[in-house]
């Protein structure tokens, strides 16, 4: 299946953050804030392509956002005002 956002929405997938410890063990880091960040998937037709390009890496806020999850991966939608910045 694939996402189509429209106007200036982006779909864009979370990036997990994971802490491994000596013994080889995933865990994750759910105890402290962190960043918001996502990789671009796709972006809506509307959205003027000046800085955003699909595989950025964003920080974004979580305010007016639809997390979804298709084929066992989780999506965000969110609209071009809640990237405040590119990950380089």
């Amino acid at each position: 299946m694939t996402l189509t956002p429209l106007d200036d929405k982006l779909v864009f997938e979370p990036v997990v953050i994971e802490v491994y410890n000596v013994g080889g063990i995933i865990i994750l880091d759910t105890s402290k804030e962190t960043p918001n960040i996502g990789t671009i998937i796709s972006i809506g037709d509307g959205l003027r392509l000046d800085k955003l390009c699909i595989g950025d890496n964003i920080i974004y806020t979580t305010q007016n956002i639809t997390k979804i999850e298709v084929d066992n991966k989780r999506y965000v939608i969110a609209p071009r005002c809640n990237i405040i910045a590119i990950v380089s």
